[in-house]
């Protein structure tokens, strides 16, 4: 974050992959094990998310957007598709890990992206939202480096 009148506290980076439902993967035979595998596959993404866009595209995911079954710029609605075994998507790695049914994609494909704190400089001297900011801090920092590989 670059705003102006902004403290922003990085809290390191959280670590992507591709998951999808043990179901959906028996269902198409063998999982891919490469990139350009999954032409054959369903995939959930995003929409309009030109930022997402260009970081898949950096890693050499470049499918086109007609591949994708479900596209949504929001996460959650990502993660309900990716769970009801309509395709492929990508979730951060300690959130897909509390999900027993979905199973990590081509393990060496890796996105991360960096986790930021944010509050209006205003706020920085208000007791109660410092303490919520240093516990969001600790919290997501812990979380982010709970399952990176």
């Amino acid at each position: 974050p670059t705003q102006a009148a902004l403290v922003a506290r990085s809290v390191g980076p959280i670590s992507l992959g591709l998951f999808a439902t043990r179901e959906l993967l028996q269902s198409h035979g063998r999982p891919p094990r490469k990139l350009a595998e999954l032409a054959d596959w369903p995939l959930i993404g995003p929409d309009q998310d030109r930022a997402t866009w260009r970081a898949l595209a950096a890693t050499g995911f470049d499918a086109p957007r007609k591949q994708f079954v479900v596209r949504s710029d929001n996460d959650l609605m990502q993660l309900a598709a990716v769970r009801a075994g309509l395709g492929i998507g990508v979730f951060q790695l300690p959130l897909a890990a509390k999900d027993p049914n979905l199973e990590r994609v081509l393990p060496r494909f890796s996105l991360s992206l960096e986790m930021f704190v944010v509050m209006h400089e205003d706020q920085r001297k208000v007791p109660r939202v410092r303490r919520v900011f240093d516990h969001l801090v600790t919290e997501l920092a812990a979380y982010g480096a709970s399952r990176r590989s």
